[in-house]
């Protein structure tokens, strides 16, 4: 077996890196069922990693054996976890260790462990994809722990108007809805990747989500629509849209980033009802919605395939600690 050479790499070294972007042999299904062209993603993903490349604070690696790139990644910082949990994060934002992860995987993994606590880092996280079990094995060897299983579900969007329950209205988020949507962002949130972390303190998390949804609130949301019956605002739903990807790709997509329901109103159908009707009002500005969500997230799940979402790929969520 032919042993990697690890080097630090840096924004000369696009072209090997967007070859291995190029060569990623994940994510077909998605494309296929998405819509996706190929070559118009790759060009996106290539820009995006450029851009990781350029930021402060970033580090990267590549892997070569026998002087051919086999592996490559990039981590960067994460200023707006480590303020939430007062230590210092990062993430992973690129692991690409498809082509010999035998050989390639462990030192790559080694070097970005180093790499981290060479700058301080004490938590780090990766995505990879659902079907990359080497890698997953790899990075558990090395210390990390899976803390989910993400699913990522893709629909077009109903034209058609939904059935209205009497006496519950789905409209746009007003100001005066902020606090209630606010109070059920931090407490009626429960299944979430962070909270499978023993090393992420889960008030630190109820408040990280709700200072999230009130970002959300103040324009980095496409839309907000609230649930609400004679006894106020029972849910809130969240729409993205990133205008710079739907018009790499030439699509028109929402993204359904959260969606929650006060304790009260759960397991009543108020969900499916504050979606269905919520992305009628989306019909003729966007064509396509995606989500992601945990795997065992069961209530969500069947009320995502009501609709008619389809899983269109998963990945792995790793977290580690990094001793002093």
């Amino acid at each position: 077996m032919c042993s990697a050479a690890v080097h630090n790499a840096s924004l000369s070294d696009l072209s090997d890196f967007a070859d291995l972007i190029r060569r990623y042999p994940f994510k077909r299904f998605q494309q296929a069922i998405q819509g996706i062209d190929k070559d118009r993603l790759n060009a996106y993903l290539i820009g995006a990693l450029e851009a990781s490349l350029r930021e402060e604070g970033a580090m990267a690696w590549l892997a070569r054996i026998g002087g051919r790139c086999a592996a490559g990644a990039v981590v960067s910082p994460n200023p707006w976890h480590s303020g939430f949990y007062d230590m210092n994060m990062a993430r992973c934002s690129t692991f690409l260790n498809y082509a010999r992860p035998a050989e390639a995987g462990p030192a790559l993994i080694g070097a970005i462990l180093d790499g981290a606590r060479a700058r301080g880092c004490r938590h780090l996280s990766v995505r990879i994809d659902g079907d990359d079990y080497p890698s997953l094995r790899q990075l558990e060897a090395a210390g990390f722990r899976l803390i989910d299983c993400s699913l990522k579900l893709a629909a077009r969007i109903a034209a058609e108007p939904p059935a209205e329950s009497p006496g519950m209205a789905v409209r746009a988020f007003r100001p005066e809805d902020r606090e209630a949507v606010l109070r059920i962002a931090e407490s009626c949130h429960p299944r979430n990747h962070f909270y499978n972390d023993p090393q992420l303190d889960r008030e630190r998390t109820d408040r990280l989500f709700r200072a999230w949804v009130d970002r959300c609130l103040e324009g980095l949301a496409k839309r907000v629509f609230v649930a609400e019956n004679a006894d106020g605002v029972q849910g809130f739903v969240a729409y993205l849209a990133n205008r710079a990807l739907n018009e790499a790709l030439g699509l028109s997509l929402a993204v359904l980033d959260y969606i929650a329901l006060d304790t009260h109103a759960q397991g009543r159908g108020l969900g499916y009802e504050l979606m269905s009707r919520s992305l009628r009002a989306l019909a003729g500005e966007f064509d396509q919605v995606e989500l992601r969500t945990s795997q065992n997230n069961y209530p969500a799940l069947a009320c995502y395939a009501k609709y008619g979402f389809r899983i269109a790929a998963s990945d792995f969520i790793l977290h580690r600690s990094i001793e002093e």
